[in-house]
């Protein structure tokens, strides 16, 4: 049965070499884990086991495929998801100088700590390889916000309308670097069946608080064109001179930018209370960054200074480390 998995692995791999339409890469990866997941519940091993049990297995074997074929199948559209990335990542790093106040938020509702720990979440989205890690973090997120909303006891009803700028508070604070590149990626290789209940509510009202931020102006912030300008400025300024004229210029223009095209090597953290910790990841040998992809997470934090980090870069900057410590010892040894 390995063998099968190994022949399905590289030959997608193989295949995603060329040009191919993404719904067929869609089809393949999603008759593939049905194929699958129907010859184990027939295999002698897996003979006997419940329907909780042939779950956990059939999510096991989603996420060992999407870690083998992430680099395949993450972010295909590459120019488009990238143009997308950009320009949400430029918005929300403008917008740094939202509070609660801004968006209407109670002040019974205001927590730091629950912020802080919803932001963090998020923030890991892009650090897991599979689409089932990349929903919990999503849904743990949206579960801090709803344990925040059902711990202020004024006896009042939460429902969306309480979630949504809350949600938006969390999503500048997390600021995201590959949102749509991951968001993408859920809704291509996620069970379909897996995105309804609980996980398509949090999904859907987190894409609520997306288009909000991406059609923001002054009247959403119940401020002045003058005073937004002003506020938006100011939070780029915050940002070192060079690094500000290439966010600019990468969210107007022809997009350089390059995130990673998914966690090479994922936090070993595993989202609270909800997914199995994500399985140990392949290590590439390192090549000089001069000469991989990898140079662009390395380059991208030299202008950098301390105050220009966010949550949602830790993963990067954990990436462009690991990069240069690989070729500093594949340098060593030879």
């Amino acid at each position: 049965m390995f063998d099968f998995y190994h022949r399905f692995i590289s030959s997608f791999i193989d295949a995603a070499k060329n040009p191919m339409p993404i719904e067929h890469r869609i089809a393949q990866v999603q008759a593939f884990l049905q194929e699958t997941a129907a010859a184990i519940a027939k295999h002698s091993l897996w003979r006997g086991q419940n329907a909780e049990e042939m779950e956990i297995t059939t999510e096991a074997l989603e996420r060992y495929v999407m870690h083998k074929i992430h680099k395949a199948a993450y972010s295909p559209n590459r120019e488009d998801d990238q143009r997308k990335d950009c320009e949400f990542a430029y918005k929300v790093r403008s917008l740094r100088f939202v509070t609660p106040e801004h968006l209407d938020i109670k002040h019974g509702e205001h927590n730091e700590i629950a912020f802080r720990l919803a932001s963090e979440q998020l923030a890991q989205l892009s650090t897991y390889r599979s689409p089932r890690d990349k929903v919990t973090c999503i849904m743990n997120c949206c579960t801090v916000v709803c344990n925040l909303l059902n711990d202020d006891r004024d006896g009042a009803v939460r429902g969306a309308d309480d979630l949504l700028p809350i949600l938006i508070l969390v999503i500048i604070r997390a600021q995201p670097q590959t949102w749509w590149s991951d968001i993408r990626f859920i809704q291509r290789f996620r069970n379909p069946q897996k995105l309804s209940s609980e996980a398509g509510y949090y999904l859907t009202q987190m894409m609520g608080a997306v288009a909000f931020l991406e059609k923001a102006d002054a009247v959403a912030f119940n401020m002045t064109a003058d005073e937004f300008a002003r506020s938006t400025s100011q939070a780029l300024s915050r940002l070192s001179p060079d690094r500000q004229r290439s966010e600019q210029t990468k969210a107007e223009t022809e997009p350089t930018h390059s995130t990673k095209t998914g966690p090479e090597e994922s936090i070993e953290a595993t989202p609270p209370d909800r997914t199995i910790a994500p399985s140990e990841h392949d290590h590439n040998t390192a090549t000089p960054p001069e000469e991989s992809s990898d140079a662009v997470v390395v380059q991208k934090f030299l202008d950098c200074r301390l105050e220009d980090l966010t949550i949602g870069e830790l993963g990067d900057l954990l990436e462009g480390y690991r990069v240069l410590a690989e070729f500093y010892h594949e340098n060593r040894k030879s």
